[in-house]
């Protein structure tokens, strides 16, 4: 799976052992009708994760995944619709906890663009507290002025360390969340006053706040 170094950095397809196919599609094109730059990152990603969920490469063992945490784009030539691409990859470093590839995209035997990736491996409890963790960010960014209450805060917290929003999406984080707190506060309004007022949890209040969740993830109002 290794791609060589040429000496002219001129990248040439043959040199890359791993390869697929893609169609241009029109939502890739910008305003001057060739394809945005952007998406470039997009067939990149592609050609990674296609290699990386191979099962024949065993690159992706069970309970690991990979992050990507470098990309490196170099631009050569306009792409247009219609059309179709051909990308190449090819392992350059493969450390104990990392992976570099070589990556190009070639159209009509020309090279487009060339890039250079670096992903890291992670077990899946790490991934899920880098994920919770990026949840958390998105759920405490408190409105100027309307600064959560200690219930509101160590119900959000609980939820995410609890797996709660695991399945939601960042982008829908704070409806979610909103949404929790309106109904723990109408449906479990004595737990709340707790909450608020002893300012730490027992073991009781505990499965309350679980009971509680699972109620309003029930409910379906988010």
């Amino acid at each position: 799976m290794n791609a060589p170094l040429r000496p002219d950095a001129t990248p040439r397809l043959e040199d890359f052992p791993y390869r697929l196919s893609d169609n241009v599609r029109f939502a890739d094109l910008d305003p001057n009708q060739h394809v945005n730059n952007a998406v470039y990152a997009t067939y990149f990603e592609t050609g990674r994760v296609t290699l990386m969920k191979d099962r024949s490469y065993g690159l992706m063992p069970d309970g690991v995944t990979w992050i990507m945490v470098r990309l490196d784009m170099h631009f050569r030539a306009e792409l247009r619709w219609p059309g179709t691409i051909e990308m190449g990859l090819g392992v350059v470093k493969f450390g104990r906890t990392s992976v570099t590839f070589d990556q190009v995209v070639f159209s009509e035997g020309k090279c487009v663009a060339s890039a250079q990736s670096v992903s890291v491996l992670l077990d899946e409890a790490t991934r899920k507290q880098l994920e919770r963790g990026r949840m958390v960010t998105e759920l405490m960014k408190q409105p100027q002025y309307q600064p959560l209450q200690v219930w509101e805060m160590a119900l959000t917290l609980f939820a995410v360390n609890n797996g709660y929003f695991d399945d939601i999406d960042v982008k829908k984080a704070l409806a979610a969340e909103k949404s929790m707190r309106d109904y723990t506060k109408t449906k479990y309004a004595s737990l709340v006053q707790r909450m608020e007022e002893k300012k730490d949890l027992s073991a009781e209040d505990e499965k309350a706040l679980h009971e509680a969740i699972k109620d309003w993830k029930k409910s379906g109002s988010f």
